[in-house]
C-alpha cells in the first residue's frame, strides 16, 4: 500500500488556518483538523467532529490520537493536509508519527504566519496562559517561545498580509522567518493549490530537525542581513564565570535579540552541558545532559552522529568539546554591545591557570535554578 503523503501544517492564526483549508480543500486534499479549547481537544475530519478529553496536556493527548488517526485514513487518500492546534510543538506530533510507523509520509511541516506580526509576537513575554490557550496547568511556554520553535521545525512558510498590514513590519516579519529557518522555502498563502512541494525538494527530515535542535551539535549558519535583521554566532573556548554571566544576562537580552539558542560551558559546573534558549523576554539556561569530553565509551557510541562529528572536529587536548555557541538572531542588534557583555563573562587569563577544581568553588547564582553544582572534574576522554 502506498504511503500516505501528509502536510503538517501550525501557526497561531485560527483564521489563516481557515483559509488554508478552504484553499486546500478546493483542490481536492483531504483535510483534517484539530483544535484546543479549555480540557477538549476536537479533531475534524470528513464532516464528523471527535472529542478528546485532555487529561494531562494538549501534546500527550495529540501523541496519543495522531497515529491510531492517521493510521485508519491511510488508505484513503494520497495527500492530507494536517492542522495542528495554535500551540502545538510541530516536532513532536512529527516525531509521535514517524515513530508509530503507520504508513505515512510526511512531505512537508509548514507554518501559517503573519509577517507583520511576527517582530511583535517574537519579541514580546506573554504566556500562553496569559492568552488563556496553556496546554495543561504547568504549561509555562510564551507566546514567543511556540512561535519560534515551529518556524524552526518549518521547511514552508506560508504567509499571509493583510491589505492594511505595514509593509516595513511585513518585510521584518519575513526576514526573522529566513533567519530562523534558513532552508524552508515560502509560499503566499493566497497561492497555494494542492500543497505539491517543489520538484526535487526532499521529505521532511525528522532526524535533521532533532539534531539541529539538540545542545552540543552544529549550529544552522547565518544568512545575509536582511534590512534590521541580522544572526550572529557567538563562539568561546573559555568557560563562563558564572557571577558574570549572570551579571551579563540583561544587557544580552536588550542588545535586540528576539531569538537565541545554543549551548554553554560554566565553569563551576565542569561535566554539564547547559542550553541557552531565548525567545523574546523569557530566558531558559538548563542542563542539558554532560559533555562528551568525560563520556566512557557506551555514551560516546549513545551520542548522536553529528554531535560527535562535531567534538571530533573540534576537540580540544585539554578541554574536550566543552565550549559556549550560541546563535542570534534580533532586529538593530547592538553587535559589538552584546559581544562585549559576553567577552567579559568568560575567565581571565589568571582564572583559566588556576585550575578546574578552584573553578567549582566559584560562587554560582544560578544554583537556584540548576541545583547544586557537587559533581567534581573527572578523567579527561581523549578524542
Amino acid at each position: 500500500m502506498q504511503d500516505l503523503h501528509v502536510t503538517i501544517a501550525t501557526g497561531m492564526a485560527a483564521d489563516l488556518a481557515d483559509l488554508l483549508c478552504a484553499r486546500t480543500r478546493a483542490f481536492g486534499v483531504a483535510v483534517a483538523r484539530y483544535r484546543h479549547r479549555g480540557d477538549l481537544l476536537t479533531r475534524a475530519y470528513g464532516g464528523e467532529q471527535v472529542h478528546l478529553r485532555v487529561v494531562h496536556c494538549v501534546s500527550c493527548t495529540l501523541r496519543e490520537d495522531l497515529p491510531r488517526f492517521l493510521s485508519g485514513v491511510a488508505g484513503r487518500h494520497d495527500r492530507l493536509l494536517l492542522i495542528l492546534p495554535e500551540i502545538a510543538d510541530p516536532l513532536d506530533a512529527a516525531t509521535a508519527i514517524e515513530t508509530a510507523d503507520v504508513g505515512v509520509r510526511i512531505d512537508t511541516v509548514a507554518m501559517i504566519a503573519e509577517p507583520a506580526a511576527i517582530a511583535r509576537e517574537l519579541g514580546g513575554g506573554e504566556s500562553l496562559a496569559d492568552r488563556g490557550m496553556a496546554g495543561a496547568p504547568t504549561d509555562g511556554r510564551t507566546v514567543a517561545s511556540v512561535l519560534a520553535r515551529q518556524a524552526e521545525t518549518a521547511d514552508l512558510f506560508l504567509t499571509w498580509v493583510r491589505p492594511h498590514a505595514d509593509p516595513f513590519e511585513a518585510a521584518i516579519g519575513h526576514s526573522l522567518l529566513t533567519h530562523l529557518s534558513p532552508w524552508a522555502w515560502s509560499l503566499e498563502l493566497e497561492a497555494v493549490t494542492d500543497l505539491t512541494a517543489p520538484t526535487g525538494k526532499p521529505a521532511f527530515d525528522l532526524n535533521a530537525v532533532h539534531e539541529r535542535m539538540q545542545p552540543g551539535g552544529a549550529l544552522p549558519g547565518c544568512p545575509a542581513p536582511e534590512g534590521p535583521v541580522s544572526t550572529l554566532i557567538w563562539r568561546s573556548r573559555r568557560p563562563f564565570h558564572p557571577e558574570r554571566l549572570y551579571a551579563a544576562l540583561e544587557p544580552v537580552m536588550d542588545s535586540g535579540i528576539v531569538r537565541a539558542r545554543g549551548h554553554l560551558w560554566l565553569a563551576s559546573r565542569p561535566l554539564t552541558l547547559l542550553s541557552w534558549e531565548s525567545a523574546g523576554e523569557a530566558l531558559a539556561i538548563e542542563p542539558a545532559g554532560r559533555w562528551l569530553h568525560t563520556a566512557d565509551p557506551t555514551t560516546w557510541r549513545q551520542a548522536s552522529p553529528i554531535r560527535r562529528t562535531t567534538a571530533s572536529l573540534d576537540w580540544h587536548p585539554e578541554h574536550g568539546d566543552r565550549r559556549t555557541e550560541i546563535r542570534f538572531t534580533g532586529i538593530d542588534i547592538t553587535a559589538t554591545e552584546l559581544r562585549l557583555a559576553l567577552d567579559e563573562a568568560v575567565l581571565t587569563d589568571i582564572e583559566m591557570t588556576a585550575g578546574e577544581h578552584s573553578w567549582a568553588r566559584l560562587p554560582d547564582p544560578f544554583t537556584p535554578w540548576l541545583g547544586p553544582a557537587t559533581a567534581e572534574p573527572g578523567t579527561r576522554r581523549t578524542a
